[in-house]
C-alpha cells in the first residue's frame, strides 16, 4: 500500500495527487491511497487551507478514509508511535500501516 499525504492549497494538492497517479502507474501492483488528515489539525502559523480535491469526481486515487494517521501523529515520542503501531498491527491487521518521513531517524 502506497499513501500519498495531501497537504496545502489547491496547487499543492494538485501536484501531490498527479504523483499519487504516477505512482498508480509505476507500480500497478500496489493499491494507492491519499490522505487528507492534515486538514484536521494545520498548524495555527500557516494560512488555514481546505481539501480541495473531494470537488473533483472520478479521481483516479481513492481517498483513505481513516484517521489513522491523524491520531499517529499526535505521539509526541519514537516509543509510544511504535507502541501504537505494533497494537495496530495485533489487533486490525488489515488497516496497519505506518508513515516515515524523509527526515525521520526511525
Amino acid at each position: 500500500m502506497l499513501v500519498v499525504q495531501i497537504s496545502g492549497g489547491l496547487g499543492n494538492q494538485l501536484f501531490q495527487y498527479s504523483y499519487a497517479c504516477y505512482l498508480k502507474k509505476k507500480f500497478p501492483m500496489e493499491k494507492v491511497f491519499i490522505e487528507n488528515s492534515f486538514y484536521l489539525s494545520q498548524p495555527s502559523n500557516l494560512d488555514q487551507r481546505n481539501f480541495e480535491l473531494s470537488k473533483f469526481e472520478n479521481l483516479e486515487v481513492e481517498l483513505l478514509d481513516d484517521k489513522f494517521f491523524y491520531r499517529l501523529k499526535n505521539y509526541n515520542t519514537k516509543l509510544s508511535k511504535l507502541v501504537w503501531y505494533i497494537y495496530r498491527i495485533l489487533f486490525n491487521t488489515s488497516n496497519s500501516y505506518f508513515i516515515l518521513y524523509e527526515d525521520s531517524k526511525f
